[in-house]
């Protein structure tokens, strides 16, 4: 996807972009969104539609870790974001 549209998703929905650009030894997000750009309304929609949802019900955040295209389909992969706790 163009870098001027990866950055509008990731300006908008900040908290489901933590890790984009993040370490590649960390995150397969490194690598930013890997798909053409006629995904870019289904991706928004999907963001908008999940963040809400966390935020309304008082959910744990999740955290993209892998947008992609694949055989002709899309795949997006993420996480719950945890706090781990070493004793």
């Amino acid at each position: 996807m163009k870098a001027k549209l990866e950055m509008k998703l990731v300006k908008k929905y900040p908290k489901l972009m933590k890790n984009y650009n993040g370490n590649k030894r960390e995150t397969c997000f490194a690598y930013g969104f890997q798909h053409n750009d006629g995904w870019y309304d289904l991706i928004d929609i999907l963001c908008k539609n999940l963040q809400s949802y966390i935020d309304l019900n008082k959910k744990e955040q999740i955290v993209i870790e892998q947008v992609k295209e694949k055989f002709g389909g899309l795949r997006f992969m993420f996480v719950v974001e945890t706090i781990i706790l070493m004793v």
